[in-house]
């Protein structure tokens, strides 16, 4: 258990899973207040490779927990963004987070990271 405990935050995880809606619906809000609908579109509002990349992008960089990602996915539909590109947001995951990579070398190694992400 204190293995486990060491490579997960937040306590495990546990304050993510209860806190990470609240945070997802406020950092939806933000999205909307910052963010135009025309650079949603721009990125992301069509089918195209460059779009798909822009979404893999965005989720790789960011560590989103899937309770958390949701409301934020939402609110990017609400701007413009296009079918696609969501599923490459959810296809993703968090499994090739920079987050998730890191603690998969801690856990396995380099060799079999490698042989993981492909």
């Amino acid at each position: 258990m204190k293995e486990w405990m060491k490579f997960s935050p937040f306590l495990g995880g546990f304050l993510l899973f209860y806190f990470g809606p609240l945070i997802g619906v406020f950092i939806a809000g933000v999205l909307e207040i910052l963010i135009p609908r025309e650079v949603v579109t721009g990125l992301v509002g069509r089918n195209t490779v460059n779009a798909n990349l822009a979404a893999f992008l965005f989720d790789t960089m960011m560590y989103f927990a899937t309770l958390t990602k949701v409301p934020i996915i939402q609110k990017l539909i609400f701007l413009g963004m296009a079918k696609e590109p969501t599923m490459t947001l959810f296809l993703i995951g968090n499994a090739l987070s920079i987050p998730g990579i890191i603690v998969l070398l801690k856990l396995l190694g380099e060799k079999k990271t490698a042989v993981y992400r492909g």
